[in-house]
C-alpha cells in the first residue's frame, strides 16, 4: 500500500509539474527548480476545500525522508521523554525516584534544595489527574466554572450566576488589599508569600504570563488604558448568548452522565471551532482554547482527535511548547507541514507501540498526553538550565547508557531505574510514519 501512494503521488507531481521527476528531485522537493525561471518550484500542494470567501487555500506538502526528518543520529531522540516517563511512572507507583533531580522538577520543585517553586501542572505530562475535581459535578449542567482557587489558582469552583462569581473574587481581592496594607508589601512577586493572600489568578499557567489571563486584564492604550472590572471579566461567561450556544453545542448530552452517554458526540475538533467561534476574552488562540477542548475530551464531553488532527495542530502553532519539543528532540521539521505531522506521528507510535498497558493507564495515554508530553521537555530543559544542569546533555546520556530494553521490566519496584519505553527510534517506524501520512494525503484534505 505505501509502494502503490508513493507511485500515485509521484505520478501525481509529475502531471503537475508537466516533467518526469527523478528520485532525488521526488525525495528532496527543496532541490527542485525551475530552470529557466531559476525560481523553485512550487511545492507538492494539499487543496483544502474549505475556505472562506469561497477561496482556495494551499498547505505546504514536502514528504521527509528518514534522514531529513532525523539528520542527528546524536540527538537526544526519546531520551528526554524516557527520563520524564520514568519518574511520573515510578511516582505513579509509589517507587523509589530514577532521578531525584527530576523528581524534584516533576513535582514543581527546585533541583537540588526541594523547595516548592511552581505549580506542578507546568512540568507533570499526566494532566488528567488535575481535573479530578470537576467530576463532582455533571459537566451538562449549565453552571460556568472557572479554573481558579484561592490559594493555589488550580482547581475548579462552580457558580450559580454572574453575581455569585463577581462576589466571591471581590472578597478575595478585599481580603488580599487589606493584608498588602498590613504587610507594608509593594511588591507583587512578595505579595502570594504572605500568610492568608489569597490567588486569584495565574498569567502565567502556560509558561509566559498572558494579560488575558489576569483576574483584570488591561485594556487601551495611554491615557484610554484601563482594568476590566471583574464584571467586564466574567459577564461574557455567563451571558445568555454563551449559555445558549454552550446547551446547543452539548445537544442531547445536556444534562446528562458523558460517561454513561451512548449518544453521538462532539469532537475535539468541533470543541476548538466552538470556543473559538465565542470570542471570548482569552479564549481565541493559543493553548487556551486548547486546554478547553482538551478538558471536554478528559470529561468524556467530545471524542478525542486521531494523531493526524494533533500533528496538524502542531504544525500551525510553531511557537508552542509542542513544536518545541520535536526540535528539541532532535526532529528537523523545517521542511514544512509533513514534517511536523510526520515527527509527531513517530513519536505517538512509539509510544503506543513500546508502553505497556499498565503505564498506558497510569498516565491516561492518548494522542492528547503526547501533545502535552512534548509541551513538558522544553519546561524541564529550562527548569534544569536555571540551576545549571543540561537536561538534553542527559537525554544523550541515557539514550547512550540505556542497554538492553524489556516491556514492562519497570512495572517492578526493583528496576525504578528501568525505562518503559527504548530510548532508540528505528529507521522502520519513521518509514511507517512517514508512508502513513503520505498515503492519507493523497485521500484527504488537510485542515489547518
Amino acid at each position: 500500500m505505501a509502494q502503490s501512494a508513493r507511485l500515485v503521488h509521484r505520478g501525481l507531481l509529475e502531471l503537475h509539474y508537466g516533467v518526469a521527476l527523478n528520485d532525488e528531485h521526488y525525495l528532496n522537493p527543496n532541490l527542485l527548480y525551475d530552470e529557466a525561471q531559476e525560481a523553485p518550484f512550487v511545492v507538492p500542494q494539499i487543496l483544502d476545500k474549505r475556505q472562506k470567501g469561497g477561496r482556495k487555500r494551499t498547505v505546504l506538502y514536502q514528504p521527509p525522508t528518514i534522514n531529513s526528518l532525523l539528520p542527528d543520529k546524536d540527538a537526544p531522540h526519546l531520551g528526554a521523554i524516557a527520563l520524564l516517563l520514568r519518574e511520573r511512572c515510578n511516582e505513579l507507583r509509589d517507587f523509589p525516584a530514577g532521578d531525584p533531580l527530576l523528581l524534584n522538577v516533576l513535582q514543581g520543585r527546585h533541583p537540588t534544595q526541594g523547595r516548592v517553586q511552581f505549580d506542578r501542572d507546568q512540568t507533570d505530562p499526566a494532566r488528567h489527574f488535575s481535573l479530578a475535581r470537576l467530576h463532582g459535578h455533571w459537566p451538562g449542567q449549565q453552571n460556568i466554572r472557572l479554573p481558579l482557587d484561592p490559594k493555589r489558582g488550580k482547581f475548579p469552583m462552580a457558580f450559580n450566576d454572574l453575581m455569585e462569581c463577581v462576589a466571591h473574587f471581590e472578597a478575595a481581592e478585599l481580603n488580599n488589599i487589606t493584608i498588602l496594607a498590613d504587610y507594608h508589601a509593594g511588591a507583587s512577586s512578595r505579595a502570594t508569600s504572605l500568610a492568608g493572600y489569597k490567588q486569584t489568578f495565574n498569567a502565567c499557567i502556560w509558561g509566559q504570563a498572558s494579560n488575558h489571563l489576569l483576574l483584570q486584564p488591561t485594556i487601551g492604550k495611554g491615557d484610554h488604558k484601563r482594568k476590566y472590572t471583574l464584571l467586564e471579566k466574567f459577564g461574557p461567561y455567563f451571558s445568555e448568548r454563551v449559555q445558549t450556544l454552550w446547551c446547543g453545542f452539548l445537544g442531547d448530552l445536556l444534562g446528562k452522565n458523558p460517561e454513561t452517554y451512548t449518544g453521538d458526540k462532539k469532537s475535539w475538533a468541533d470543541a476548538l471551532k466552538f470556543i473559538i467561534d465565542l470570542k471570548v476574552l482569552g479564549f481565541q488562540s493559543g493553548l487556551t482554547p486548547l486546554q478547553f477542548a482538551n478538558n471536554l475530551v478528559f470529561l468524556g464531553i467530545c471524542t478525542p482527535p486521531a494523531p493526524e488532527e494533533v500533528g496538524a495542530w502542531i504544525a500551525s502553532n510553531k511557537t508552542l511548547g509542542a513544536y518545541n519539543g520535536l526540535t528539541q528532540l532532535g526532529f528537523n521539521l523545517n521542511t514544512g507541514y509533513a514534517s511536523i505531522v510526520a515527527a509527531y506521528l513517530v513519536v505517538y507510535n512509539h509510544l503506543d507501540t513500546h508502553l505497556c498497558d499498565d503505564d498506558k493507564k497510569r498516565l491516561g495515554f492518548g494522542t492528547l498526553f503526547v501533545e502535552h508530553l512534548l509541551c513538558k521537555v522544553g519546561r524541564w530543559e529550562y527548569r534544569l538550565r536555571l540551576q545549571k544542569h543540561d537536561f538534553l546533555s542527559m537525554a544523550r546520556q541515557a539514550r547512550a547508557n540505556s542497554g538492553a530494553w524489556v516491556k514492562g521490566a519497570n512495572c517492578r519496584r526493583a528496576n525504578h531505574q528501568a525505562f518503559c519505553i527504548p530510548l532508540d527510534i528505528e529507521d522502520k517506524s519513521i518509514q511507517t510514519a512517514i508512508d502513513s501520512l503520505l498515503y492519507r494525503a493523497l485521500l484527504t484534505f488537510v485542515d489547518l
